[in-house]
């Protein structure tokens, strides 16, 4: 049962940051989203909008985003992995050359101010990056458990992060941390 309660918490933290981040996004907006379960939340707060372009390497985010009125959805080619549903691979990687975008929002598996952004996805790390350099602009999505935590492949370093957008449980030294390296920190209550 805590397990359940735990995770249930979690998705609850992730809808908060989700609506909290799309207030970052103005109508007219292109932004690149990458694959995950706080981008597809994320997604789900943006179908209400309107005028508004996508770059996604994300399945999930491209089916919520793509039947609505004024919202372009341009998905990143390549072959299709793992339970996020990522689109992943050079072909993709190399369309996203040359592109701009006004905002690029991110997940991960954790962030930390040593490390900045990192994920186990190995394969999925060279494709987040690629989005990430669209952007003028780099919003990382972590709800508070993600806070301190590292893993195997760094998706951005903490110089390229313009937001950390995460819940109101995140450990005040941390957000600290963050806010004193440069990044602004939103908290979504």
């Amino acid at each position: 049962m805590r397990a359940r309660t735990a995770l249930v918490d979690r998705v609850d933290a992730q809808a908060a940051v989700a609506a909290l981040a799309a207030s970052l996004v103005r109508d007219g907006d292109s932004i690149a989203v990458g694959a995950g379960p706080a981008t597809v939340a994320l997604s789900r707060v943006l179908a209400e909008r309107e005028e508004l372009s996508v770059v996604t390497n994300s399945v999930p985010v491209a089916q919520e985003l793509s039947g609505h009125r004024g919202i372009d959805v341009f998905i990143t080619g390549g072959s299709v992995r793992g339970p996020r549903q990522a689109v992943l691979g050079l072909p993709g990687d190399q369309t996203l050359t040359g592109m701009r975008t006004t905002l690029a929002f991110v997940g991960g598996d954790g962030v930390t101010v040593e490390r900045g952004l990192s994920t186990a996805e190995v394969l999925g790390a060279p494709t987040d990056r690629a989005l990430v350099a669209t952007a003028a602009a780099v919003v990382v999505l972590a709800d508070s458990a993600s806070l301190g935590v590292e893993s195997t492949v760094q998706i951005v370093g903490l110089h390229e992060m313009t937001h950390l957008v995460t819940d109101a449980g995140a450990d005040p030294r941390a957000v600290e941390r963050f806010r004193r390296a440069g990044v602004q920190v939103l908290l979504a209550r």
